[in-house]
Parts: structure tokens; C-alpha cells; sequence
């Protein structure tokens, strides 16, 4: 991947895997075995890689029960963002 970073190249094979790894990452943004930070990022791979209806509801059910209302507002201000129509890198 000519100048992609790290991120860049793991959100690529998340896409690539499909339906099963948005399932992980619903189960590790929900679950409680992960800390809080592994849970956010859960929700913002999600976000990023499929930024579905039913993943936007599920992250933005998630954002709202951050204690850290910055977070949340964030989280949310991207799920929106995820659903509006713009043009995909790549």
C-alpha cells in the first residue's frame, strides 16, 4: 500500500474479512472483557470500516453510555459521519 500507514492497512483487512470481524468488533465494543480504551477503538474501527445502519445504531448506542461526554460527542459526531455519503480512499 504505496504511503499507507499502519491503521491504514489494518482497517483495509478488516473490511476484507468482512461480517465476521464486524461481529468481533460489536462483541469487543459491548463485551466487558476488554478495557475502555479497547472498546472505543472497537467502536471506531467500526465506524470506519462498516459504517452500516445497524453498526451506526449499535455505536451510537454504545457513545451514549461513555462517562466521558467529550468521547461520546465524538463517537457520535463520526457515526454520523459514517452514514452520510462520501467518497471512500482507496
Amino acid at each position: 500500500m504505496e504511503g499507507g500507514g499502519h491503521d491504514d492497512a489494518a482497517f483495509e483487512r478488516l473490511r476484507q474479512l468482512g461480517e465476521p470481524a464486524r461481529e468481533e468488533l460489536v462483541t469487543g465494543m459491548t463485551g466487558t472483557a476488554f478495557y475502555d480504551d479497547t472498546r472505543f477503538a472497537c467502536a471506531w474501527a467500526l465506524v470506519l470500516c462498516f459504517p452500516t445502519p445497524e453498526t451506526i445504531a449499535s455505536v451510537t448506542a454504545y457513545a451514549e453510555t461513555l462517562p466521558d461526554p467529550d468521547s461520546g460527542k465524538f463517537l457520535l459526531s463520526m457515526a454520523r459521519a459514517g452514514t452520510s455519503k462520501r467518497p471512500r480512499r482507496g
